[in-house]
Order: structure tokens, then sequence, then C-alpha cells
């Protein structure tokens, strides 16, 4: 089992960048996991690493053409020596199957982990066909498998993900259970983690 660092922040905190610095930092060998999915990429590809080489894993779903751009505007963030490994819904497959020489993995972000998740459920009818607590324990259930994937792996990993507790409570159903299923993720992820840091303004604040 190699380190688990957590970064949270809010939009344009800084924290993908953040993540970015400290992997450049700290290993040779990146794969940076993207689980943003643009309706122009595939992502079932994974590309196979070089040996010295970094690469990277996301994993959202783009729907517009400015999710598009926000998503190809990552992608030119990253050096472009590094190897990325798109996966929108099968994350903790991607995880599973790394090089086991992999140094160092980036996952960005568990925000669109988790929303893709939830966009498997049918959320047009109300109560008696889908159950919140059915969502959040099934959701919770793919969150604990990639977090045994992580342990398993002798890789360290950078996981990114956003901090949408701090505002206003939703105003309807759907968006209570993915800022409650954020929460919990957080906590299961910061238990295990050797590090935490929170982004405020491109700044970072370690927690842990």
């Amino acid at each position: 089992m190699g380190k688990i660092c957590l970064i949270l922040g809010g939009a344009r905190s800084g924290k993908s960048r953040f993540a970015i610095d400290l992997a450049q930092k700290r290993a040779q060998k990146v794969v940076y996991l993207a689980t943003g999915l643009s309706r122009v990429v595939s992502f079932t590809k994974v590309t196979e690493n070089r040996k010295g080489t970094p690469a990277f894993v996301t994993s959202g779903l783009s729907v517009d053409e400015e999710m598009d751009a926000r998503i190809e505007k990552h992608r030119q963030s990253r050096p472009r020596n590094w190897r990325t490994v798109e996966a929108s819904d099968d994350v903790t497959k991607k995880v599973a199957g790394l090089d086991p020489d992999t140094g160092l993995v980036i996952v960005d972000c568990l925000t669109f982990f988790i929303s893709n998740l939830l966009g498997r459920w049918n959320f047009t009818e109300e109560g008696s066909q889908i159950k919140e607590s059915l969502i959040e324990d099934t959701v919770m259930e793919e969150m604990e498998l990639l977090l045994e994937e992580i342990k398993a792996s002798p890789a360290d990993f950078i996981v990114v993900s956003n901090e949408v507790g701090m505002g206003l409570v939703p105003p309807y159903p759907l968006g209570r259970i993915f800022r409650d299923l954020m929460g919990r993720a957080h906590q299961l992820l910061a238990e295990a983690a050797d590090e935490v840091y929170l982004l405020v303004a491109g700044l970072p604040q370690k927690l842990k």
C-alpha cells in the first residue's frame, strides 16, 4: 500500500494545479486517472505506460460544449509526458488494472465519480421507486470498493474532490443526496489518507 493524499476545494480553488505540482515533486511515473467524460473522447481506451513516464486518470461526463472546453483545459494543463487514463464509470477497474510499477496516480476527480454513479438511477419518480437510503448505500459500496483497490495498490494516490458541503442546503432531493454522499465519501477517504489538504483561493491548508 502506498500513501494516500486527499485534496479538497471549491470550484477554481486551485486543487488540480496543486495535485499536479505535488505529483511532479514526488514521482516520475504518474498515471492521471481522469473521471470527466467528453463526447469527443473515448474513455474505454487505456494507453500503455512507457517506462519512466507519468500517467493520469479522469472521470466526468460532458454533455455540452462548455463542459467539453473545461475538460480540454484540464487536459492541456497536464505535463505532456504524462499518460492519461480516462474512465467515466469504471474507475475502480482502472485502478485495479494499473501497471505494478506505477509510482503515483492522480484521481481527478472524485466528484465526477460520485456524480456518474448517481446517473445510473432513475429520479423521475419520487418516493416509492427509489429510496434515498438505498441509493446512498449502493454508491458508498462502490466508494468502499474503490478505496480497497487504492489500498491494495503499491502506488501512491492523490485524490482530488470538490468540497460541496459548505453552502446552502440544496432545494431538491437529488442535490441533497449528492451533497450527503460527497460528505460521506470525503470522511471515508480522509480517515484512510496520510495527508489531507483544503485549497482556498489557490492556497493549500493542510488538515492532516
